[in-house]
């Protein structure tokens, strides 16, 4: 493409017009034309150059303090506001007390466990109150059981040094007996471990909520839904029973499907069992990281606590009466095997109550996170399902994530 030659002598370049742009020249002054807005003038308030404007175009005056906002400087800085993120729901995943933060809520693991930590640590208190009572009444239970069943042990036939049988007769009333016990007892230990998740699910959203909770008021809550849980339990175990019959695979994974079933009867109470595989399939890698660490935590905990129970057992004597071919060669009822029992006794309870303290917490924030992935939630919904009214002004301090 041939460029055009340049301006020769009989042409001049004429030098640009005033202001004329890429559109050329400016159109010609037009006497009847209507005059151009007065330019802006920002000691005008009231947007006073718009309404100028629209008045000489014959239009309809805009509305008073339609325009550039008054007092406009452009050459000075001004801080700039953001809407905020609701506070109800699945919010923005910040921590601190900011808009979109819920002390229950989170998006990813690590809040979770921060979440979990910020009500364990005003809390850890009541948290173990309330284990205490399971403790107390669990070693009611399980003390007087294994002594009379080490009891009867000793009533069993024997062999002395030379192999002969010293007894013949062996009376299995007793045993029996001791299973009725046994089933009643279960029954009873379970009932108050239920009534002590509930409560302690009731102590949790109220710390979070920014109540100060009492022992009186959540175990008055638990009483009434004591026994619905107990019933969604024993149809839990039931399933898991047929998994077990099915596989070892299928029970681990119904085990774990229903680890929030305690706080969907505390907050929901129906559809429980349908609610329980929605909560965990709706995010498998958010139910699976958390559900496996409080599996993790309680059971590391067992381990431990039997362990310590089986040295002291030793310790005090509790396995010294047996042989080679488990037939007792002596007495075993004696006091050291007393004393093993009941202190063995303890250490496991309070080993399983302390680590019921930090995984209560860390269950409750789990179904809030999944239930959160359903459906939107929030700390005050949570708290209005189990009847409690959050203050204008907390009374203990919405924990915050450190």
């Amino acid at each position: 493409m041939t460029q055009p030659p340049p301006p020769g002598p009989e042409q001049p370049a004429q030098p640009p017009f005033s202001g004329q742009g890429a559109a050329g020249p400016p159109a010609p002054f037009d006497p009847t034309a209507p005059a151009a807005p007065a330019p802006y003038d920002p000691a005008q308030p009231g947007g006073a150059p718009a309404q100028a404007y629209w008045a000489a175009q014959g239009q309809p005056a805009a509305p008073q303090g339609f325009g550039p906002p008054s007092g406009y400087d452009p050459s000075t800085g001004y801080p700039v506001y953001y809407q905020a993120a609701p506070t109800g729901g699945y919010g923005v995943p910040v921590f601190g007390q900011q808009a979109g933060y819920d002390p229950l809520i989170s998006p990813d693991y690590g809040g979770w466990w921060k979440r979990a930590m910020a009500v364990l640590k005003p809390g850890w208190k009541l948290f173990a109150g309330l284990q205490a009572i399971g403790v107390v009444m669990s070693l009611l239970f399980v003390i007087p059981q294994a002594l009379y069943l080490v009891y009867l042990q000793d009533r069993l036939p024997r062999t002395n040094s030379d192999g002969v049988i010293t007894t013949t007769e062996v009376d299995l009333t007793p045993f029996l007996a001791v299973l009725g016990i046994t089933v009643v007892g279960i029954f009873l230990t379970y009932l108050v471990q239920f009534a002590i998740t509930i409560a302690s699910n009731h102590v949790g959203v109220s710390i979070a909520a920014g109540l100060k909770p009492s022992l009186g008021m959540s175990l008055s809550m638990a009483a009434k839904r004591v026994f619905p849980l107990l019933g969604w339990q024993f149809l839990a175990g039931l399933i898991i029973l047929a998994g077990v019959c099915a596989c070892v695979l299928p029970a681990i994974y119904l085990t774990a499907v229903f680890m929030v079933l305690p706080a969907v009867v505390t907050f929901e109470r129906t559809n429980v069992i349908s609610r329980c595989f929605q909560l965990f399939h709706r995010d498998l890698g958010a139910s699976i990281s958390r559900i496996a660490t409080i599996a993790g935590i309680s059971i590391g905990v067992a381990i431990i606590g039997s362990i310590i129970a089986q040295v002291v057992q030793l310790g005090f004597g509790g396995a010294q009466a047996l042989t080679s071919d488990f037939e007792t060669s002596g007495p075993m009822f004696t006091t050291a095997v007393v004393v093993g029992v009941v202190v063995s006794s303890v250490i496991s309870s309070v080993l399983a109550a302390a680590g019921s303290v930090l995984t209560a917490p860390l269950t409750l924030t789990a179904y809030a996170d999944l239930r959160a992935r359903v459906e939107t939630l929030s700390t005050a919904t949570l708290a209005a399902e189990i009847g409690i009214a959050a203050p204008a002004t907390p009374e203990w301090g919405t924990p915050s994530a450190v």
